[in-house]
């Protein structure tokens, strides 16, 4: 009687079909992945945001006033060639919040940072900031993660306002 014996293994064929299907997977994770650091970027952004309008608000509640600026702005240090002052020169940081320095972006680029501008406000849509009174201020960013408009201050565009008086 004739045996047939058969090769152990797999064809070229489904293990084809296995790394196509591994690969796809991995697109996909790192598609998610992304997602997921830009979100909590963004996260972290609103947070450091909130430190600062805490400052602020400590800072007016003692002092009557928003902090005074040369320049009308304050910007992180290492984007300040429109003329803003470094957030780190804010008066009296350590005495309100214990550190020597308010925070900075997650990536702290040209296009992601932080600002401080006295005299404007929240405009009356909420999407952008307009002049406003000398007490008034507003703390903006730029989050990845959004559908809202950008607006430009100063040249630089922003899409998030998280306080405003």
């Amino acid at each position: 009687m004739d045996t047939i014996t058969r090769r152990q293994g797999f064809t070229i064929v489904e293990l084809l079909i296995v790394i196509v299907v591994i690969g796809i997977l991995a697109a996909i994770s790192i598609v998610a992945y992304n997602g997921v650091q830009a979100r909590a970027r963004d996260s972290e952004r609103k947070s450091e945001l909130s430190v600062i309008d805490r400052y602020v608000k400590m800072y007016v509640a003692e002092n009557g006033t928003v902090p005074h600026t040369t320049s009308g702005c304050y910007r992180a240090k290492s984007h300040l060639t429109s003329g803003c002052e470094s957030l780190d020169t804010m008066p009296d940081i350590n005495k309100f919040l214990n550190t020597t320095k308010l925070p900075s972006d997650p990536r702290n680029t040209a296009t992601s940072h932080y600002m401080f501008v006295k005299g404007m406000k929240r405009s009356a849509d909420g999407l952008s900031v307009v002049g406003g009174t000398v007490n008034d201020y507003a703390i903006v960013g730029m989050l990845e993660n959004t559908s809202a408009p950008n607006f430009d201050i100063a040249g630089t565009l922003y899409n998030y306002i998280h306080s405003s008086t």
